[in-house]
């Protein structure tokens, strides 16, 4: 009997043991997701399995990777981002790049400004470049690749003081400094050669203009009567003369609508063009398939841009990355977008929109002479709404199981939610325009991306390509120092990017080079002056390793 109580007592020993040691190693686990700062912080298994495009701002490099945060692919490019990219279904990748500082190319110096599209295949060789900048016009932000192989590009055109006067615009809503105002177009460019292209289609706001303001001046007429007119004289309240009048800041194509969607930051609208004329219709208010030539067929978020409304009408903020949702999805056919929430009343708040614009298959004015519909289908706030909150970037993306994958830009900080509005999956991007940072270290606003894009699996451009998971983006130094709040490396790499030398420095004269796909790996001596040779290694991403200590290079030519 005295043996059985022995054993019990034993018994209950091991299970306190046991319990203290679940509850220890419990405590590593907390302290270690807490230290966590970058890269995959939430995975739950719920969220739709693909792969994550994002170029991160002022990088030359554009990233894929799957829900695990592991590399699958990387691409290199010419110019750093600014800010959009693509990848078609033939592996080929688009992307804007930041023209040089030539004061030619860069006579208008705005927000999103770029002045450069470029196509590179799967292996980042560079198969075509467009120039559109000079002292007249400059691309930005965003552009579409149409089916045809075609590029939409947005872009700003100069028009002068003089110009802009005789159109009807208010003196006083003039730069006093340059004497000079930017519009929007569009053009659609078929591409030529290997650096060449032919402007084949066009469409200006300046030919769709409208104000009250002089009637001794062009466009003068009853501003609220013709929604399918811009004020001249609409601006922002805050900085109402500045040259940058529009700023819109993306583009989309639907094909089997033939229109085209612009999201125009400075009035708080989307607007919907038709494609299917031709650029002398264009021009005009007659001819394409809806018979209205280039003026508006729509427009949404902000009845006041058009005199019909007030500001508590107003229900798009400062909003990005409008876009059509494709076919086979949940909302098929609807507008999803990220409405920053920039000047919403009270306090300001990001949310998620999602609109249909299509009432009995046409765009339909209610009888107060707004666009319809009156309200939104969907909104994603936060719980806690100031939670979640990007005042500039960011981008919205409905998947095929009806999650939304959200990019809140200004944070790097990507995250999709279920139908429960519950995050499943959140990831924070370790890239930095100096290179790759530590895990521990905070991001502090320094990794910014202005847009993502989740792939299916099966999307055609993977199709026979080698999509084997690679390393982690983030660097982990083996040795975690007591009390400090984040992680230090001991080996410093500059420049980085590098093109064909890397300035290492270290307490050692031999490290090893890896590459993120774990298929190259060799040793590299140091000379005296901590110069590493890197001439003969391909584009693309490496790690460099001494010791325990190790740090990511970016090769780019």
């Amino acid at each position: 009997m005295r043996k059985l109580v022995y054993f019990f007592q034993f018994i209950r020993q091991v299970k306190g043991l046991l319990l203290i040691l679940s509850s220890l190693i419990f405590c590593e686990i907390l302290v270690a997701q807490t230290m966590n700062s970058v890269g995959l912080l939430i995975n739950e298994g719920k969220s739709f399995e693909g792969y994550t495009l994002f170029s991160p701002s002022i990088q030359k490099s554009t990233f894929l990777i799957n829900n695990e945060g592991r590399l699958v692919h990387s691409w290199n490019g010419k110019s750093i981002t600014r800010h959009t990219v693509y990848l078609n279904e033939d592996g080929t990748l688009y992307r804007t790049g930041l023209v040089e500082t030539d004061p030619i190319k860069t006579h208008i110096n705005a927000g999103g400004g770029g002045g450069r599209i470029e196509r590179y295949g799967w292996d980042s060789e560079l198969l075509w470049e467009y120039e559109y900048a000079d002292k007249t016009k400059r691309h930005h932000h965003d552009f579409q690749v149409l089916p045809n192989g075609n590029v939409l590009i947005l872009a700003w055109e100069v028009k002068t003081k003089e110009e802009a006067i005789q159109a009807g615009r208010n003196p006083d809503y003039i730069d006093t400094e340059s004497n000079e105002l930017w519009p929007d177009h569009i053009i659609e460019v078929k591409p030529i050669g290997s650096n060449g292209g032919e402007i084949v289609w066009e469409w200006h706001i300046w030919d769709h203009l409208i104000q009250d303001f002089d009637e001794t001046k062009d466009n003068f007429g009853i501003v609220a009567d013709h929604p399918e007119l811009i004020d001249l004289n609409y601006v922002k309240p805050d900085s109402p003369t500045s040259a940058d009048w529009n700023h819109s800041n993306a583009i989309d194509y639907n094909a089997d609508l033939d229109q085209i969607m612009i999201s125009v930051h400075a009035f708080n609208e989307l607007w919907i063009i038709d494609h299917s004329t031709t650029t002398s219709q264009a021009k005009s208010n007659e001819g394409g398939l809806q018979g209205k030539g280039g003026n508006l067929l729509y427009r949404w978020g902000n009845p006041e841009a058009y005199k019909k409304g007030s500001a508590a009408d107003r229900k798009f903020y400062r909003q990005h990355g409008v876009r059509w949702i494709p076919k086979g999805l949940p909302d098929e056919g609807k507008i999803i977008l990220f409405n920053n929430g920039r000047e919403r009343p009270g306090e300001e708040y990001s949310s998620i929109d999602i609109i249909d614009p299509l009432i009995n298959g046409s765009y339909t004015l209610s009888n107060a002479g707004t666009f319809l519909p009156n309200n939104l289908s969907y909104q994603y706030i936060a719980s806690n709404p100031i939670d979640f909150s990007a005042i500039r970037f960011s981008s919205a993306q409905q998947m095929p199981n009806g999650n939304l994958l959200v990019c809140n830009g200004p944070a790097g900080t990507f995250f999709e939610i279920d139908a429960d509005e519950n995050v499943i999956w959140k990831y924070v991007s370790p890239v930095t325009a100096d290179g790759f940072l530590n895990q521990g270290e905070s991001p502090e606003g320094i990794n910014s991306v202005f847009h993502i894009y989740r792939f299916d699996p099966e999307f055609p451009a993977f199709e026979g390509k080698d999509l084997i998971p690679g390393d982690l983006l983030e660097v982990y130094p083996d040795e975690v120092i007591a009390g400090v709040d984040k992680f230090e490396s001991k080996i410093e790499l500059f420049p980085n990017p590098a093109e064909d030398i890397v300035k290492i420095s270290c307490d050692c004269d031999l490290i090893s080079i890896t590459s993120l796909d774990g298929s190259f790996t060799e040793s590299f001596s140091i000379n005296s002056s901590g110069v590493v040779d890197v001439s003969n290694l391909q584009n693309g991403i490496y790690v460099i390793r001494y010791n325990k200590q190790s740090e990511k290079l970016i090769i780019s030519r």
